[in-house]
């Protein structure tokens, strides 16, 4: 890696973004990924400067990495560019990402080039040439990577006059300048990045990006194109859907208006089991009305009776109670006339005693018994009065005694008719009891019907709910189905326009397709082509092989019969210093026709290549380019020199020279290239024009046929026009070099004895390195 080159494009990108956003170069190639490399890749992306900055080298790398990827940076470029290395620091892939960052802005933005960013003479001219190389990118060589240009030596010469465009200064037929700008310093990068090739390159890739974008868009465009497939076939299968909902709807609908239907009639019946139910509750509550006033007068009449019987009860038991004093007084009469009457005794007791005593006492004293007799008397009259006291009081006892007992016997038989009257009542009561049992059970049928009939109610406001929802809910279906039909309605347009739209878009397809199709058979029947020359190459690649290994035989006799060769020519060149007063008197015609004939076999040997069907190797002025030149077709021919004056030795290979094939294989190659793209082009049938240059003396050709001083080593008469190996070339290019030397010794001794050097080095090359 040159360190010249690499660190004028270092240098350049550090004073660019140092110019225009002010971030400071670094120390070391490794720093780079913290902000150059972010806002390179940010300036890549988006055409803009913006201070970014990056924790990760990895991540750094990988971005920029893929932003190439994104702004469809060339196959060639990518491949070589490894973000891991990169982010390891290593020097080489920086540099790399640095140059395809350049090629980059060299293409998208050619503006950056505008400015002078104070970079040396020399670093401008380093980094012109980069350029350079990057604009001639269409003819690289395809066995030759482009980092190779970052390994160019530092001392060759880079002059950019040659490839800047008359663009800096434009002056018109009067003398003064046109359009000139003086308030900023040009840069001399400007006129390389504004040539015609990197226009056009601007221009390709504006195109390719439009090609990428539309590309894009007719993917999108078929994304779009099975999304509104989709969304046909789920509109289809929508409708499908709406109309069997619809089916399932109106068959609901007809279900519940049958419901309805049913629900009305069994809400009449309700209505008139309800209005039965009322009438009936109406006659119970009449007929309660009627059993609590009856009740009410029961309880009257029973409160009545029980008074009069509580009544009775107290005039009986005042009667018992009177009956009782009645029966006291009655004993306590008794007793008292018990009492009188065993005073009577007592008293006739004592009257007989009295009078037993009168008798004695008459006796005794008369006035005593007069006395006495008064008492008698008055006592006679106390015991009538006593008596009839009592007979009085007992007539009037035994009358009220009758009085009593009419009385019991009547209270008797009021007993016995209140006792009647009380089993009566009590009848009564039961009955009432029952009735008021029946009543209390009426009532509870009554609160039971109450119930019912608020649950009938509540049903009944339930049944008007439930069919006002069912008339809410048939409005909403049916506003539902209208909704429905109206969508089926649009959805069929919409479906009909898009089925149109689809058989349009289908009908351009199928062109499409069928010019995709016809073109896919004509790359088909080319690849059909290309696989039968493949086929051929294959087999002549196995011939090849086998002629390499006969020729690698033949290298090392090559080599010993070139260093006989190297001592002739030293045997010659002695001979010359000898004899150079003895060359100085021959005559010139001779010693031009001698110098022609052995510059025209130093030539022939100095190409490597003997009379063969193959074609001699163009000569180049680097390695590089000898190993990955196109027009190299097949193997260099192996010389076998003879120490003789160098003619050459071809009798039996007359057939060999016939070129005829040659314009029928050029004939073949132009037309397989006409077919094939730019990059896969074949560029080596230019072997022709060497040959021709070559070969285009008649008399040379007759020498080279006839000649007797070399002898090729393959004879074979096949086809073997086919790519040579690196090793081959190698050895060729040793043989190639030793002869030229050869030629290079014998022109400086023709120098020496004074002979035209025009004669000798007619075809002088620059001798490869």
């Amino acid at each position: 890696m040159d360190p010249k080159r690499t660190g004028a494009i270092r240098r350049w990108f550090e004073q660019l973004l140092k110019a225009k956003l002010g971030i400071d170069p670094v120390d070391g190639w490794a720093l780079l990924y913290k902000r150059h490399i972010p806002v390179t890749t940010h300036l890549i992306t988006t055409g803009k400067f913006k201070k970014c900055e990056e924790k990760s080298s990895q991540e750094a790398y990988t971005k920029a990495y893929q932003a190439l990827v994104d702004q469809m940076t060339d196959v060639s470029f990518l491949d070589h560019l490894k973000p891991d290395l990169a982010a390891t620091g290593d020097n080489f892939e920086v540099a790399k990402f640095l140059t395809v960052f350049l090629n980059e802005l060299r293409i998208g933005l050619e503006v950056v080039f505008d400015e002078d960013y104070g970079l040396t003479e020399e670093e401008n001219k380093y980094i012109g040439a980069v350029l350079r190389y990057l604009e001639d990118h269409q003819n690289w060589d395809p066995y030759e990577s482009w980092p190779a240009v970052l390994f160019q030596s530092s001392d060759e010469s880079v002059d950019l006059e040659n490839f800047i465009t008359p663009k800096i200064r434009r002056s018109n037929y009067c003398g003064f300048m046109l359009s000139e700008r003086t308030d900023m310093r040009r840069s001399p990068l400007s006129e390389i990045v504004s040539s015609p090739r990197s226009r056009e390159l601007r221009i390709t890739r504006e195109k390719d990006r439009k090609i990428k974008t539309l590309n894009e868009r007719c993917k999108l465009l078929e994304y779009e194109k099975d999304d509104l497939d989709g969304s046909l076939r789920t509109a289809n299968q929508e409708i499908k859907r709406l109309a069997k909902s619809l089916c399932e709807v109106t068959s609901a609908i007809s279900e519940k208006d049958a419901r309805c239907h049913t629900l009305n009639a069994e809400l009449d019946d309700w209505r008139t089991k309800a209005a039965a139910a009322e009438e009936e509750s109406n006659q119970l509550k009449q007929q309660l009305k009627t059993v609590k006033q009856e009740l009410h007068t029961t309880q009257r009449q029973l409160r009545e009776a029980e008074f009069d019987i509580s009544s009775k009860r107290r005039a009986v038991e005042s009667w018992e109670k009177n009956a009782t004093l009645e029966e006291q007084w009655r004993l306590k009469m008794e007793r008292e006339r018990e009492e009188l009457l065993q005073e009577l005794e007592v008293t006739r007791i004592s009257k007989a005693a009295a009078e037993e005593r009168l008798l004695l006492l008459t006796t005794n004293d008369e006035a005593e018994i007069a006395e006495l007799r008064n008492i008698i008397d008055g006592l006679r009259s106390d015991i009538k009065e006593t008596r009839r006291e009592r007979d009085e009081a007992l007539v009037s006892q035994d009358e009220k005694m009758r009085v009593k007992e009419l009385e019991l016997a009547k209270s008797a038989n009021v007993i016995i008719e209140m006792k009647k009257q009380l089993s009566a009542a009590q009848l009564s009561v039961r009955n009432i009891r029952g009735l008021a049992v029946q009543i209390r059970n009426l009532c509870t049928e009554l609160e039971n019907r109450k119930t019912e009939i608020q649950g009938l109610r509540l049903l009944f406001t339930s049944i008007q709910n439930g069919y006002q929802t069912l008339q809410e809910k048939n409005e909403q279906s049916r506003a539902m189905i209208e909704s429905l039909r109206n969508n089926v309605a649009i959805s069929e347009y919409r479906s009909q326009a898009l089925a149109a739209s689809l058989e349009d878009q289908r009908k351009k397809h199928i062109q499409a397709m069928m010019a995709k199709q016809e073109a896919l058979n004509e790359k088909q029947q080319m690849l059909l082509e290309a696989w039968d020359q493949l086929n051929s190459t294959v087999k002549l690649n196995i011939h090849l092989q086998e002629e390499v290994a006969r020729r690698n035989v033949a290298y090392h006799t090559l080599e010993q019969r070139l260093a006989s060769a190297e001592e002739r020519c030293s045997t010659i060149s002695h001979h010359f210093s000898i004899n150079s007063s003895t060359l100085d008197n021959k005559p010139a015609e001779e010693m031009t026709k001698i110098n022609c004939h052995f510059s025209e076999v130093v030539d022939v040997s100095s190409s490597g290549a003997l009379p063969h069907e193959f074609h001699p190797l163009p000569e180049v002025e680097d390695e590089n380019d000898l190993l990955s030149s196109s027009s190299v077709t097949g193997d260099p021919y192996l010389l076998r020199v003879e120490p003789q004056c160098g003619r050459l030795i071809a009798t039996d290979e007359q057939e060999e020279f016939n070129t005829s094939v040659d314009s029928e294989r050029l004939t073949e190659l132009k037309r397989r290239n006409k077919t094939l793209p730019p990059h896969m082009r074949s560029t080596y049938a230019t072997e022709l024009t060497y040959a021709g240059e070559r070969f285009s003396s008649e008399r040379l050709e007759d020498e080279l046929k006839n000649s007797n001083a070399f002898m090729p080593i393959h004879k074979g008469g096949c086809d073997t026009s086919s790519l040579t190996s690196p090793g081959n070339l190698s050895k060729t290019k040793y043989v190639s070099r030793s002869l030229r030397s050869v030629k290079k010794h014998f022109s400086k001794m023709m120098q020496e004895s004074n002979v035209p050097k025009a004669n000798v080095t007619s075809k002088e090359q620059t001798p490869l390195k």
